[in-house]
């Protein structure tokens, strides 16, 4: 029988391993390749890490090829090229149809918002806004700059189309623009913007063609309601003025911040000056002008009575349709009189409106700030719109200091609404023995009329279209009670201006309320619910993957 002999250098051949696994060289490469995909659907440009990261890959890949040519033959000519082919065939042929269809959509201009929340397209709300802006010829063009850094080009692209349906419903009259707050820290300071993301909305003078930047406003980051409201805002060709009437003894020093919030969120011409000022020739304001929106003349207290003069300049002012709001200054002083209570104004408004101040103080030793001369009024006018815009039922209060009560006639005037707003609680008093309060005697006497009392009070002649609003104390707009949650006293003064000056319905026209879907309200979800959520996200495609190894496993098993 024949011996066989082993070929030597067969045998040495098949002794040999190589220095790198095969197997190794081929996970490199895929985790090369991933690396660079992710580069690339990361970043708006591969770079050196992406393309460094696919080289390397190739390279693996040749080096695996060279190593272990029996395997890259198999992989190359058995089932694996066979079905494997077949299926990248398929792949890319549906990324081929993919790309296809979206560039026939582009070049087509076909845009379908498939969000619930319409976040690429205009609500139907703000579509009905936008679209009569732009179809307003008398209303300037709008401006909307965006700064967007690089670090937020994704961002960038998901707002545009956003703001590309903003420019097309107005019809060219808003624009917009990006902006890279790196390289332009000129225009970040001069718009005044403190972040990336933010958007400043600006009105374009017509003659100048420059951004009205003193009025722009600074939104945080796009949201669309607020977009909305800010366009037609700086849009609104509305004048409002607020003329606080300088008088002896006067209230204005403590009310900057409702002048302030007048002025700079609202855009009001606030000024102060005095009734004879405001009447001379040489004044440049011109009262009951009917170029002019809305104008309310406000008497900030006041320890006078107004001089025949003075309350003539009222008179005309009202019987041409005026609107007049008094915060009553204190009538505990020598003359024991302030301009509120004086019977001259008070003998007008009880004749004209049908409300006048009485000359007497309210106290109250149960419900009360401080001291009693500080009651707390806790019954608000349920239906209108002073004592609702911003007042919680049921939860608010007011302090009013110092206060004289309001008498309120039996029988209206003709054409004159009167409404009762606010009342003290029924155990607040009022005294009309002045002398006593001020030697510091305020214990209630049998004789002291009993509360409730009206302390804020209204009244319009639907004839002339003049408005009245009593408040018996100046701690209503004092800055003083501002920082005070729970109190409504703000919120009536500002509600006073508001409602005198029909603001409100202007406000209105300018501001869109989006329409509160199912689909818009946040879900909220508990420490449990999330980890559930995480369990499921992480874990399920885990499970899947195992078992795919399993069964891969058992049918090479079967395969030996």
């Amino acid at each position: 029988m024949a011996k066989q002999i082993p070929d030597p250098i067969k045998t040495q051949a098949e002794g040999q391993e190589p220095i790198i696994p095969p197997g190794l060289l081929l996970g490199l490469a895929a985790v090369a390749f991933l690396v660079a995909i992710f580069v690339v659907l990361t970043q708006p440009e591969p770079g050196v890490v992406g393309l460094g990261a696919f080289a390397f890959g190739v390279l693996a890949v040749v080096l695996w090829a060279i190593l272990a040519p029996e395997q890259a033959r198999g992989a190359l000519t058995g089932r694996t090229l066979r079905f494997g082919g077949a299926s990248a065939f398929v792949t890319v042929l549906l990324i081929a149809a993919l790309v296809g269809a979206y560039i026939v959509a582009r070049n087509a201009s076909i845009r379908l918002d498939l969000t619930e929340s319409s976040d690429f397209s205009l609500t139907a709300e703000s579509r009905q806004a936008i679209a009569a802006l732009g179809a307003d010829p008398s209303l300037p063009a709008v401006e909307i700059t965006a700064f967007y850094s690089v670090a937020q080009a994704g961002r960038r692209d998901q707002d545009e189309p956003l703001l590309q349906d903003y420019q097309e419903t107005s019809g060219g009259k808003i624009s917009y623009e990006f902006v890279d707050p790196d390289l332009q820290p000129g225009l970040v300071q001069r718009y005044n913007v403190t972040a990336n993301g933010q958007l400043v909305v600006a009105a374009v003078d017509a003659a100048t063609g420059e951004p009205d930047l003193e009025n722009a406003v600074n939104i945080s980051f796009l949201n669309q309601e607020e977009l909305t409201n800010a366009v037609l805002k700086v849009s609104a060709q509305g004048e409002f003025r607020a003329y606080f009437i300088t008088v002896a003894g006067s209230a204005i020093a403590e009310m900057s911040q409702l002048k302030t919030s007048l002025a700079e969120q609202y855009d009001w011409e606030v000024e102060d000056i005095s009734l004879l000022a405001l009447t001379s020739p040489e004044s440049e304001i011109a009262l009951n002008d009917p170029n002019v929106d809305g104008e309310v003349m406000i008497l900030p207290g006041g320890s006078q009575p107004l001089s025949d003069q003075e309350l003539e300049v009222i008179r005309g002012y009202l019987n041409g349709g005026g609107s007049l709001v008094i915060f009553a200054g204190t009538n505990l002083n020598e003359d024991k009189v302030s301009l509120a209570t004086a019977e001259n104004l008070n003998a007008y408004l009880a004749e004209n409106f049908g409300i006048s101040f009485n000359n007497d103080v309210i106290l109250d030793l149960t419900q009360a700030a401080q001291d009693a001369l500080a009651p707390i009024a806790t019954d608000f006018n349920a239906s209108s719109y002073v004592t609702t815009n911003g007042i919680a039922a049921g939860q608010s209060l007011a302090v009013f200091e110092l206060a004289p009560s309001i008498a309120v006639a039996e029988t209206a005037p003709a054409n004159v609404t009167v409404t009762e707003l606010v009342k003290t609680g029924s155990s607040s008093y009022a005294k009309t023995d002045l002398d006593l309060i001020l030697s510091g005697s305020g214990a209630r006497a049998e004789t002291d009329a009993a509360g409730p009392f009206v302390v804020m009070a209204s009244a319009e002649n639907s004839q002339t279209g003049a408005r009245v609003i009593l408040v018996s104390s100046t701690a209503i707009p004092s800055d003083n009670y501002v920082l005070f949650g729970n109190l409504a006293n703000q919120y009536l003064a500002f509600n006073s201006l508001v409602w005198s000056t029909d603001f409100l319905n202007y406000f209105q026209g300018i501001t869109v309320l989006q329409q509160q879907r199912p689909q818009d309200q946040p879900i909220f979800a508990s420490e449990g619910q999330m980890a559930q959520a995480r369990t499921i996200v992480l874990g399920l495609p885990f499970v899947v993957l195992m078992i795919g190894v399993y069964v891969w496993w058992s049918s090479r098993e079967r395969a030996r």
